[in-house]
Parts: C-alpha cells; sequence; structure tokens
C-alpha cells in the first residue's frame, strides 16, 4: 500500500489492532479471513488508515477515493462489506450506498461521515444501510462494528441453516402438506404431491379447483362441508376420505386440518393448513387381513357342509336309482335323480375350490402376462363383440408371483367380462402402483347390476360363479388382494400383488 498521507482534520490514526491509536485496551481478535471489504472516501488520509485497520482484521480490502471507482470495484466482484463517506464532492455516499447495494445485494454498507446528523442516520436506515460511524472514531467503534457484522452474519446462517432444514422436511416429509384459501384454491402444496397424486406442484397452485376435483365423488360432499367449518374451529378436524390420482386410482388417507395460531396474519385471509397421510398400504392389509377370516370361516362352513351332504346324497340317489329301475315311469324318481346329480356337481365344485393351491413364485412382468391374455381372447373378444383397452404403466416394477396362475386369474376376469356385457361393450384394463402392491384394474358395464356385490368373490356355491370365487382364492393364495365394486354402473374388479421394491 502506498505510504500514508497527512492526516486531515477528521482522520485519527488507526492502531494495528483497528482501534484508534492510544486506545491501550486489548481487543477480542475476530475471524475476518475469505471477507472482502471496500472502502471509499475522498480524504485519503482517513480511508487509507481505514483500509490498513480492516486489513489487520483479516480482510481483503478495495480502497477508492472517487465514487464512480467504487462503484464500478462493487460491479466487478462480490462484496461482504462496503465502507462509504457521505459526505463527497461527485456523489455521496447514500445515493452510492444504493447503487452498491442494488449491484450486490447482501453487501453490508456502513456509512461514515464527519458532519453525521440525526437525519444521516434516518436515511441510512432508509436505505437499508447496516451501520454509521462517525469521524473521528471513537475508541473501539470499528471494532464493535465487525463484531456486530459477525454476529448477525452467524445468525443469518444459522437461520438460513434452519430454514434449508424445515424446507427439506416440509418437501421430503412423507405427508401431502399443503395450504388452502377460502375458495379451496391451493396456495402451497409440498413436493410429495409428485410422488403419491402425481401431479407437480406447479399445476397444483394453477388451478383453482384441483383439489375439489381430486376428492373422489363419494367423498367429496363431507370433506367440503368439513373444510367450510374448519376455519371457524379451534381444534384440529380429522376425517378419513380418498383422492384421486393422477393415473386414475383412489389414494386412501386421513385428512387433518391444522388451525392457525391466535392472531396469526393469516386468519384474517381465511387461509387452512392441511395434511394428508397416505393410508392406501393399511386399507389393504386390514382388508386382506378381513378376507383371511372370511376365507377361514368359509373353509370351515364348506367342508362341514360337504360333509354332512355328502353322505345323505349318496343314500337318497341310491334310493331314487333303485326306485327308478322298479318303476321306471315315474317321473318323480327322475327329478330325485336330476338334484342329485346336481348337488353332486355342487359338492365337486365345493370340494375343487378348497384344494390346496402352490403357487411357482418367481418376478413377473404383469404388463407381459396382461398384453398375452389379451391376445389369447382377443378373438372371443371379437365374437361378442368386445372392445378392450389396455392402459399399461411402463414403470410398473414386476411383481412377486405365479405368471401362470395370474394369467389364469386374468383369463377367467376376462370371459367373465365378456359374458357380463352387451355387444358393443366396452372393457379398460389398467396397471398401476399403489397402496404397496402391483395393481391390476378391471372396469366394464355390467349387464345385470346385481351380480355387482363384494361378497360374492367369496361364494363358490353359485351355479358359474362369474369365476370370481376361484380368482378370489388364487389371489389370495399368493398373497394379495382381489375386491370387486360397484362404481355408478360399473363393475371394478381389482387384483393387487405384492412386490419387492428396487
Amino acid at each position: 500500500m502506498a505510504k500514508t498521507p497527512p492526516m486531515s482534520e477528521h482522520s485519527a490514526p488507526l492502531a494495528r489492532s483497528g482501534r484508534p491509536a492510544g486506545d491501550s485496551a486489548q481487543s477480542t481478535r475476530l475471524d475476518m479471513s475469505g471477507f472482502t471489504a471496500l472502502v471509499v472516501d475522498d480524504d485519503q488520509a482517513f480511508g487509507t488508515n481505514l483500509a490498513a485497520a480492516l486489513e489487520d482484521e483479516g480482510l481483503r480490502v478495495i480502497l477508492r477515493h472517487d465514487p464512480a471507482q467504487g462503484l464500478e470495484a462493487a460491479r466487478e466482484q462480490p462484496l461482504e462489506l462496503a465502507f462509504l463517506d457521505i459526505n463527497m464532492p461527485t456523489m455521496n455516499g447514500l445515493d452510492l450506498a444504493g447503487l452498491i447495494m442494488e449491484a450486490r445485494p447482501g453487501t453490508r454498507v456502513v456509512l461514515i461521515s464527519g458532519r453525521g446528523t440525526f437525519e444521516h442516520m434516518v436515511q441510512a436506515l432508509k436505505i437499508g444501510a447496516y451501520d454509521f460511524l462517525s469521524k473521528p472514531m471513537r475508541p473501539g467503534d470499528l471494532q464493535m462494528c465487525l463484531s456486530r457484522f459477525c454476529q448477525r452474519r452467524a445468525l443469518h446462517q444459522r437461520i438460513q441453516a434452519a430454514e434449508r432444514r424445515h424446507t427439506a422436511l416440509l418437501q421430503n416429509i412423507p405427508l401431502l402438506v399443503f395450504r388452502l384459501r377460502r375458495d379451496q384454491s391451493v396456495q402451497f402444496i409440498n413436493d410429495t404431491c409428485q410422488t403419491m397424486l402425481g401431479f407437480p406442484p406447479p399445476l397444483v397452485e394453477a388451478e383453482p379447483q384441483w383439489f375439489a376435483a381430486r376428492i373422489h365423488p363419494d367423498d367429496r360432499q363431507r370433506v367440503m362441508a368439513m373444510l367450510a367449518k374448519a376455519p371457524d374451529k379451534n381444534a384440529p378436524m380429522t376425517m378419513e376420505c380418498r383422492m384421486e390420482h393422477a393415473k386414475g386410482y383412489s389414494v386412501h388417507g386421513i385428512l387433518k386440518t391444522i388451525p392457525a395460531p391466535a392472531g396469526a396474519v393469516e386468519d384474517a385471509e381465511g387461509l387452512l393448513d392441511c395434511i394428508f397421510m397416505d393410508i392406501s398400504e393399511r386399507v389393504v392389509g386390514e382388508n386382506i387381513m378381513v378376507q383371511d377370516e372370511k376365507m377361514k370361516t368359509l373353509g370351515a362352513v364348506t367342508a362341514q357342509v360337504s360333509h354332512e351332504i355328502r353322505n345323505p346324497l349318496m343314500a337318497i340317489a341310491g334310493f331314487a336309482r333303485r326306485l327308478s329301475t322298479r318303476m321306471p315311469d315315474n317321473p318323480e324318481t327322475d327329478i330325485i335323480l336330476r338334484e342329485s346329480k346336481r348337488l353332486e356337481h355342487l359338492l365337486r365344485r365345493i370340494q375343487g375350490y378348497l384344494d390346496p393351491v402352490e403357487p411357482d413364485y418367481s418376478p413377473t412382468d404383469v404388463n407381459d402376462v396382461a398384453r398375452n391374455v389379451l391376445a389369447r381372447n382377443q378373438s372371443e373378444l371379437e365374437v361378442r363383440g368386445v372392445t378392450a383397452r389396455a392402459d399399461l404403466d411402463p414403470e410398473l416394477p414386476r411383481a412377486d408371483t405365479d405368471p401362470d396362475l395370474l394369467g389364469k386369474i386374468f383369463s377367467i376376469i376376462l370371459t367373465d367380462a365378456a359374458k357380463a356385457l352387451d355387444k358393443g361393450g366396452r372393457l379398460a384394463m389398467k396397471t398401476f402402483l399403489g397402496g404397496g402392491k402391483v395393481n391390476v384394474r378391471f372396469r366394464y358395464s355390467f349387464a345385470d347390476l346385481k351380480y355387482i356385490e363384494s361378497e360374492r368373490i367369496y361364494l363358490p356355491f353359485e351355479e358359474g360363479g362369474f369365476g370370481l370365487p376361484l380368482c378370489h382364492r388364487l389371489v389370495k393364495k399368493m398373497g394379495g388382494l382381489l375386491t370387486l365394486a360397484r362404481e355408478a354402473d360399473q363393475a371394478v374388479i381389482t387384483v393387487a400383488l405384492p412386490y419387492t421394491p428396487a
């Protein structure tokens, strides 16, 4: 650095400690290494001494005596601090501070004046100046200024780190977190929306009616009624409901409202914070447990029925055959024999339903099985005038199942659907990942809605049986779940199969 010029009347010699000379108090050493400071002061003596004191504290210093040159230096490289004299002939420090903060947002500006007034301090606060120093500096002024800078910078860094942690937690937590306006439009929603429901947050926040449209139609009225009451409640409200995924399937979950703190600004705007927890996997697990219990009960009942009916039936059939030999023209005997054969057929079907099945498990591409079954059954579907459409998820993981048994299940469902559909009917087949399972959904209009009852999948007693009891038993044996539901005038059969996540 150049030789120090003579001191002006507002200058005070600065010692190596960064304090005015003559101050013998020991200073606390600040770690200012890596920081860059700009000093702009037309008083060359004061500016040079200030730069030397800042360098002694470990800062890299850029010294300029002309405001235009100082602004150019600020635009050329990043700064942490800028020490600017207010009273300079070509441009005052207040104007220069505004230009520097515009060029380098985040730069902390310290204004310096030998004729500082209260008005100067007010103006400095208005433009967002960081600190204000007077000439000549009092003992410890500079170090106190730098100490405040270090403390506030450390606090700012802690706040930023906390905000990053909060944001990362909010965006990655496996809960749908969102904020609704009074008209039920979404003000904010976290990134979990993409993984849970298949919608990117910007699209959700731009579509006013998105939330209402994604609630399952059967749950929409009671959900919207709850949300309408929620802003006036001082306690959270909870409801189990379903939301619709972008791919068309339902996500079971628990919706909970979070009341705003008393006196919060959001209260005036009618904003409502909510969370939605996906419980689809739990619902599927509970359904499997329920079906296990039903199957155990059914097994016990059918075994007992078979045992109790078989012996009397054999006796009745035997006596009927003797009577038929003695009285060949008796029509009642023929009726007894015919009904006996029908009961024997029913018992064989029940016995076959209870026979053990041992799946041969292997990682199975469900989409390939679906394509092959559709190809094999295409001619029969065409004969019946049925159009089949497949929507297969290309990213579907392999299921842990028996491909041969799965193909048999799909064939039975397709055949039964073809029988149920009128000529020109449509059958939709869809694969997707949901509820912790690989899912295959069949959707079609039933000619006779009385057959769309979920309990029919357990009963092997009806003639024909639509094949669903056997399919249900095979799916259950492979650790999956088969459900039958009615949606409007359509039958919806869903096969859910286990898989091992990659």
